[in-house]
Formats: structure tokens, C-alpha cells, sequence
């Protein structure tokens, strides 16, 4: 919609937001050594983006109200992946954590 009515600044912020949902999710499925202060790291740099376009908004009030109430979520996500232990995936419900044991039994 903001791409359609060549508004720069909303289609820059969905645009954005989409990318950091996409980089989000790589990292969740991936589950790389690391990953959660990635995510971290990540999150605290997008909410003060969003901070920085929510002075520029001005009379788009429908986009400053997402970004408002977008900043506390990506603030807190972000402290709590960078405070976790160094070096742990982010957890996903349903899946076992990988052991460095074989399934098998050794003789």
C-alpha cells in the first residue's frame, strides 16, 4: 500500500520491517552457534532505527503508532537474547536439543 502511494517514509518502514522478519526467521530456522545474540544485537539496532523514523513520521500517524508500539517489543526481545548465555541457540519449542552422543549404543 505505502509502495503504491509512493509514500517514502511508510514504504521504507514496511520494507524494513520485512527484512528484519526475514533475517529473524533465517536465524531461527538455521539455529547457527550464536544465533540468539545475533538476534540480540539485531533487535537492538532495529528498534533505534525505528525510533529514528518515528521523529520523521510527522502527520502519518497509522505508521507512527506501529513504530511506537513496535520499539518496547524489539528493545526487550533484544536485551534478552544479548543476556542469555554466550554462544546458545535461540530456543524452539518442540525440538530436542542436539546431544554430542550418537543414538547408537557402543559396543
Amino acid at each position: 500500500m505505502a509502495f503504491g502511494a509512493r509514500d517514502v517514509l511508510a514504504a521504507t518502514v514496511t520494507g524494513s520491517f520485512a527484512g528484519h522478519w526475514l533475517a529473524n526467521s533465517l536465524v531461527l530456522a538455521a539455529t547457527p552457534p550464536g544465533g540468539s545474540s545475533v538476534l540480540g544485537v539485531l533487535n537492538v539496532v532495529f528498534a533505534v532505527f525505528a525510533v529514528l523514523m518515528a521523529t520523521v513520521m510527522g502527520p502519518r500517524r497509522a505508521v507512527w503508532l506501529v513504530l511506537v508500539a513496535a520499539v518496547p517489543r524489539f528493545v526487550l526481545s533484544g536485551a534478552h537474547e544479548t543476556s542469555g548465555p554466550a554462544g546458545s541457540a535461540p530456543s524452539r519449542p518442540g525440538r530436542r536439543p542436539r546431544s554430542s552422543r550418537s543414538a547408537r549404543p557402543t559396543r
